[in-house]
């Protein structure tokens, strides 16, 4: 791929070269360079990888979004548990909710209305949509990678295996859009952004969660930091950033929410030290993690955040 010249943002070609990183979270290699606009502060790759690299970079049989379906685990009905209490509205179980509020941080959100048509995009073998279709909603997904879609097809889930631009929707089909952990892993972030605005309802729900660059994990680890994950987050953005980017495609943003977990120091540590046991039993490390993890969020320094946004 090129060597690109100019901001994929904002379009400054005054950009630094940061630093290399290899993919230090799978071990697979390679070394790849980072570019920051000085206008605005974005990180991206450059040059991009192209489609034989990315390839290996995206193991079908270890990559975890492309496990199959867990319908039965705790975690699964922990996190239909969170979703009920709240995300579907109408739950008044104030008791329970005020019992588990602390965990609200750490969920996922959605937006759970009976019968609306919610589209996941970067959805794997669609864990999410099949918790969602539990609770009454219409599901789809967009999927580019490579999944077990018989195990996704057993469980009744419509799941367009390729990009969002090739799926070609009708306009305003969707009443909720989420993207979990999905923009920057894509090359093309704004034509994306305006592709889901088009497919959204007036007034329909845009639901993004990104890594923060300007999250104290980063600054601590640079290139081991977790959330980088060289080289399959392509495009690396700050809140501010992406709320810019986003108020530019046509989207207005209710409300900003960091979620960052324990881990986020754990793991990037064990990348720091070359100790990559530490990612499997990092349970010894989870309970200072997590007090540093709520404190992190509070302050806006979180290693992840998630915007929610409505078409305007």
């Amino acid at each position: 791929m090129p060597l690109i010249s100019s901001c994929i943002h904002c379009g400054n070609t005054n950009l630094a070269s940061c630093f290399s990183a290899s993919d230090v979270n799978m071990k697979l290699g390679g070394e790849f360079h980072y570019s920051k606009c000085r206008n605005c502060g974005l990180l991206f790759i450059n040059p991009m990888p192209g489609k034989e690299i990315m390839d290996r970079h995206y193991p079908k049989d270890e990559y975890y979004s492309y496990s199959t379906i867990d319908t039965e685990s705790f975690s699964t009905k922990a996190r239909k548990l969170l979703y009920d209490l709240f995300f579907r509205p109408g739950n008044r179980n104030y008791l329970l909710k005020c019992i588990l509020f602390p965990m609200k941080i750490f969920s996922r959100s959605a937006h759970i209305v009976k019968n609306t048509r919610l589209l996941d995009i970067g959805c794997g073998s669609g864990q999410f949509l099949h918790e969602m279709k539990s609770f009454g909603v219409q599901t789809y997904g967009v999927e580019p990678g490579v999944f077990p879609d018989e195990n996704s097809k057993q469980n009744g889930l419509d799941i367009f295996c390729g990009n969002l631009l090739d799926a070609q929707y009708p306009d305003a089909r969707f009443d909720i859009v989420t993207m979990n952990h999905v923009l920057e892993h894509v090359h093309n972030p704004r034509e994306i952004l305006c592709e889901i605005r088009r497919i959204l309802k007036p007034g329909g729900r845009f639901i993004v969660a990104v890594p923060n660059t300007r999250s104290l994990a980063f600054r601590l680890f640079g290139k081991n930091w977790y959330q980088l994950d060289t080289p399959r987050h392509l495009v690396m953005y700050s809140d501010h950033i992406l709320a810019s980017m986003l108020g530019q495609t046509g989207f207005k943003i209710l409300s900003v929410r960091f979620n960052s977990g324990p881990r986020q120091f754990s793991f990037s540590a064990a990348n720091a030290i070359g100790k990559p046991w530490m990612r499997k039993y990092p349970i010894f490390l989870d309970i200072p993690g997590l007090i540093l993890a709520y404190l992190v969020n509070i302050f806006r320094f979180g290693d992840q955040f998630e915007m929610i946004c409505i078409k305007e």
